[in-house]
Parts: C-alpha cells; sequence; structure tokens
C-alpha cells in the first residue's frame, strides 16, 4: 500500500489512529502548526441563515461596527465552526457577508476562517432538504437572475440551489472554499484546534506528539479542499458517520453533559498528538447552558442555537494567548 493511500485509509477511520510503537512515555506537547493572526479569535458557533444574528455577534465581540466595517485590531481572527448554511431563510446572505468580510479583515491585518458543517457537506453533495424555502428563493434568484418569474417553481429553486453548490463549478462552493482554505476540516489557530464535529484519536494507546498526526491532518484539509474545488472525490471522513470530523457528536450530546471518560481521552490524544490545549466545536446546539466546557477545559462547545430557527443565546467564545478562554454575551457573565 502506497503512503498516500495508507494516509487515506487511516482519515477514514478518523482521524488518528495509533499502535504501540507510536507511543512515547511523556506527553508533552509539540508546537502547534504555524499559523497567522492569532493574537485574538473569536470562535461562533452554527449560524444556520441568521444574518442578524451572525452580525449582532461580531458587533459585540467588537470585530465588526454598526456598518459592519472590521474595526478588530490588527492581529484577530474570526473563525466559524461551520452550519452557516440552512434553517433559516438568510444563509446565502450569511455566506457572502463572511465573504466580504474576510476581504475587508484581511487588508486590516485579521481573517474570517470557516471550517465545514455537516450542512455545508450536504449542501455541497447536493443534499438540499434543510434549506428553507426563502433560502432557495434567495439563492436562487442571487445565482439563476435570468429565469423568468413566472418559471420559478419548487423544481427549479431546487436544482439552482444545487448549482450553486456544485464543488468546482458553483458559486456558493467557491465562498465556501475561499473561507476554509487549507483548512476545510480542522483549522489550528494557535494552541486551539477549530473543528465542528469534533476530531478523535482511534486506539487504546496514548499517542505522543509528533509531525505524523498533523500529516495526517494536512492529508485530509488537502483532501476536502480538491473536493470543494471540483478536484476530488467526497474524502471518506466527511461522510455521516460517530467519528467523523463534521458529523460526531461524542463531545457535545447531551448537551452541558460530561463526555465519558473515554471520550475525553479520545480528545485530549487528538489534541495532544497535534501539539494543542484545546477543541472548539459547535455542531450540537447548547441551548440551556450556552458556551461551555467539558473534559477538563480540553472540549469547548460553542453551538448555543444563536439562530431565530432554535431561539438560543448570542454568544461567541475571546481566545487571547496567555489567558482562559472568554465567552462574550450581550451582558457579560465573565470567565469560563
Amino acid at each position: 500500500m502506497t503512503g498516500r493511500r495508507l494516509a487515506a485509509a487511516l482519515l477514514a477511520s478518523i482521524a488518528f489512529t495509533y499502535t504501540p510503537q507510536n507511543r512515547r512515555p511523556t506527553k508533552q506537547r509539540t508546537a502547534p502548526p504555524p499559523t497567522t493572526s492569532t493574537d485574538r479569535v473569536v470562535a461562533i458557533g452554527d449560524v444556520h441563515g441568521d444574518l442578524e444574528a451572525l452580525r449582532s455577534c461580531l458587533r459585540l465581540s467588537g470585530l465588526v461596527d454598526r456598518e459592519d466595517a472590521w474595526v478588530a485590531a490588527p492581529g484577530a481572527t474570526l473563525v466559524s465552526c461551520g452550519d452557516v448554511l440552512d434553517r433559516g431563510d438568510g444563509d446565502w446572505d450569511c455566506l457572502t457577508y463572511l465573504a466580504d468580510l474576510k476581504t475587508r479583515a484581511t487588508d486590516a491585518g485579521g481573517d474570517v476562517h470557516l471550517v465545514l458543517g455537516n450542512h455545508e457537506v450536504l449542501n455541497v453533495l447536493g443534499d438540499v432538504r434543510f434549506a428553507s424555502r426563502g433560502a432557495l428563493v434567495r439563492c436562487a434568484c442571487e445565482t439563476d437572475p435570468g429565469r423568468s418569474p413566472g418559471s420559478r417553481d419548487d423544481e427549479w429553486l431546487v436544482a439552482a440551489r444545487k448549482r450553486a453548490f456544485a464543488p468546482g463549478s458553483g458559486e456558493g462552493a467557491r465562498l465556501l472554499a475561499a473561507l476554509c482554505g487549507d483548512a476545510p476540516v480542522a483549522r489550528v489557530c494557535g494552541d486551539t484546534l477549530f473543528c465542528h464535529g469534533g476530531l478523535h484519536a482511534r486506539g487504546g494507546d496514548a499517542p505522543g506528539p509528533g509531525a505524523g498526526s498533523r500529516a495526517l491532518l494536512d492529508a485530509l484539509n488537502g483532501d476536502a479542499a480538491r473536493w470543494l474545488g471540483g478536484a476530488g472525490r467526497l474524502p471518506p471522513a466527511l461522510s455521516p458517520s460517530p467519528s467523523s470530523p463534521v458529523w460526531s457528536r461524542s463531545y457535545s450530546h447531551p448537551a452541558g453533559a460530561e463526555p465519558s471518560p473515554r471520550q475525553c481521552g479520545d480528545a485530549r490524544s487528538a489534541l495532544d498528538a497535534l501539539g494543542c490545549a484545546r477543541m472548539v466545536v459547535g455542531h450540537t446546539p447548547q441551548l440551556n447552558q450556552g458556551i461551555n466546557a467539558c473534559c477538563d477545559d480540553s472540549v469547548f462547545r460553542i453551538d448555543t442555537g444563536l439562530s431565530a430557527y432554535y431561539g438560543g443565546p448570542k454568544e461567541v467564545l475571546e481566545l487571547r494567548p496567555g489567558r482562559r478562554p472568554a465567552v462574550l454575551r450581550s451582558a457579560p457573565r465573565g470567565f469560563l
């Protein structure tokens, strides 16, 4: 088996598999992969098509002002942990808003990133059943405006949505690719890993830090980026699975509950292997709890159900070097 096929096989079971030969006597973390714009990172959970909620959270964080100008100091980064799409009527506007904001942020020495959620994956696969009719209409009118009003039926709306997110050719897929960059599945900023569902270590041995795990993550991200660009197939790791980084709820469900010791060990092993201190995930609404941490602060769960569809609290997570992660709310209640 070639090295490339071996990496693909390991990634298909997601995300890291270790054998006793990988084991080391200590668990010291190595320096994380090099990243930029990590002086201040603001992470937001599942937006689900609510543009006003998105804008409100970004104003709350001080990244933008009421005119949506990027006003954060140089070195600030916004990370969306996925599921910008579906549920609400404004998902196309959320996507274009983030893409425009990325341009303004980079001009000011900051950045905006997205990691794929399961709903982005579904749309790129052509599964649009979770898009509201309002979202279908908005997307179709923006991407296929030449259609006469009398012929804009449901069949056209669905077909236009599928074309918009077709990998490599659709405007929606291109916007996703631009926001995800070289890390569509999981992104490391500073000492923090951002992922929609969560990364897992597989096997009973606690892994030591090393470049091999980072290479596997880079390979998965690279395969996902090529898929978005229309140059490759869907990586098996993005298919629905309890251990998929975009589908897993191991760390977030039930909302507010502490995962099992085995699951927490799984999270810490994956983090140790990548040289990271914590993982930030979305995917499961924490409606009553808001943003919360588990596994001795190894995992932060930031999907608060902030969209109108769920009606949860509007909160974001702020990370600064040398400080504890802070939850920013409309009425701040301090740190986790």
